[in-house]
């Protein structure tokens, strides 16, 4: 049984632990949380390959964890952002 919820082919999967794995590392939170995160980004969507080829891993841990609307990219001071809210 897979960790996460939603459905996503092997090689995207790799890039999902990848994800966590940058999670883990730029943001200092539990395998769980980063895991957890990528469940509530997702949902129960079915997941094409295509959404892992336009940004890096760490591009997306930042999008996941902050989320889009925080504009993290333009960002110079990180400390000054806040994470999404896990519900």
């Amino acid at each position: 049984m897979s960790e996460f919820i939603f459905s996503v082919s092997e090689e995207g999967k790799m890039d999902c632990f990848a994800i966590v794995d940058e999670m883990i590392k730029e943001f200092d939170i539990s395998r769980e949380e980063a895991i957890l995160r990528l469940n509530l980004h997702w949902g129960t969507e079915d997941l094409p390959d295509s959404v892992f080829e336009y940004y890096s891993p760490l591009e997306m841990a930042q999008m996941i964890y902050f989320g889009p609307e925080k504009q993290w990219w333009r960002k110079d001071n990180k400390t000054a952002l806040t994470p999404r809210t896990l519900k």
